[in-house]
């Protein structure tokens, strides 16, 4: 354990150097609360404290990006800053130097008190994107924050007021500002398709969001919720792929679940996924929700090539490994499953 001699809050991660409250250098604790405070000097330290500390800030750059807070007073603009966040770790996940959280390990903090350095500990990554968001009818506060999990530190930070209309800028900039805080290279080819846009239409972005929104929460009425969502954004804008891809995918769960008649919809699975990929062929979710229908109808090779392209495209779609583990053990490749996830 230890404690903050300025603010006295104790931390149970050993690796945190530093009060993630006011700065203020630890104090280290030992056994309980009766034992005398003892603070070590440097060459009092054991080697394996120098060999972690080395470790740890010389492994590959790691990123977790948190749902931001959302401080509107409306509730119902939980889904705008659940969605920003997503759309920001999907953007870095496509950086291959880079190690990203999966959505469903960041997003389950949601809510949560932890701190950043547990949190850290948790995940296994070595930075933490976390912001909140103020929407008013078109106008929004972001903040955000990049904070390095080792030892507290802010790495960046910045405020955008800005109009919804600008929305697409921000998330660049933001991203941008993030991958030159961690210091990873940007490659001009990887450049582009981090910064590449889906839709310049406000509409159908926000329709989309709200789609991912009950798509995250999981269940038939949610995901019902999304189909809805995902249909009225390709109303918006008939040549947003994303969208497609999305709706090909909740269409396959209801379908598997019983809830939409297969007869009807699983053909639309099927076109939902083209769709996708006749907009947009390097979009990773639109390779992984036609790896999905393949699965489902047993057409191995072709399943198997879908799964592998979303894996090439997106390393860190973490969806897409879990799906691709799945094929592999339906075919009875149990070792490389194991591998995959």
């Amino acid at each position: 354990m230890k404690h903050c001699p300025k603010c006295s809050r104790t931390y149970a991660d050993e690796r945190l150097n530093f009060c993630l409250d006011d700065g203020a250098r630890l104090v280290d604790d030992f056994f309980n609360s009766q034992s005398p405070t003892m603070v070590f000097q440097t060459s009092e330290l054991p080697t394996e404290y120098f060999q972690n500390q080395t470790s740890f800030q010389t492994e590959m750059p790691s990123i977790a990006v948190l749902p931001f807070a959302n401080m509107s007073a409306d509730v119902e603009n939980e889904y705008f800053c659940d969605g920003l966040a997503e759309e920001l770790l999907n953007a870095l996940a496509k950086i291959e130097d880079l190690k990203v959280a999966a959505r469903t390990s960041t997003f389950s903090f949601k809510d949560k008190n932890l701190n950043i350095g547990e949190i850290g500990r948790v995940l296994h990554v070595n930075s933490v994107l976390e912001g909140s968001v103020r929407k008013a009818e078109n106008r929004l506060r972001i903040i955000v924050q990049l904070v390095n999990t080792q030892d507290g530190y802010q790495l960046w930070s910045e405020r955008y007021d800005r109009e919804m209309k600008d929305i697409f800028n921000v998330q660049d900039e933001i991203t941008l500002a993030v991958v030159d805080a961690l210091k990873v290279k940007l490659l001009s080819e990887t450049k582009s398709a981090v910064l590449k846009r889906s839709t310049e239409n406000t509409e159908a972005y926000e329709l989309y969001l709200k789609g991912c929104f009950y798509r995250g929460k999981g269940g038939t009425e949610s995901r019902k919720k999304a189909v809805e969502y995902f249909q009225q954004a390709i109303a918006a804008d008939p040549n947003y792929a994303p969208a497609y891809a999305e709706l090909s995918f909740s269409y396959k769960v209801l379908v598997g679940s019983g809830t939409l008649n297969p007869q009807e919809f699983s053909p639309k699975v099927e076109v939902m996924a083209l769709k996708a990929l006749e907009l947009d062929d390097n979009l990773a979710e639109a390779h992984f929700a036609l790896a999905s229908f393949k699965q489902d109808g047993w057409q191995w090779q072709a399943a198997e090539r879908s799964f592998k392209r979303a894996v090439e495209l997106n390393p860190n779609l973490a969806r897409a490994h879990v799906g691709y583990a799945g094929h592999l053990s339906r075919v009875r490749r149990h070792d490389e499953a194991i591998a995959e996830v």
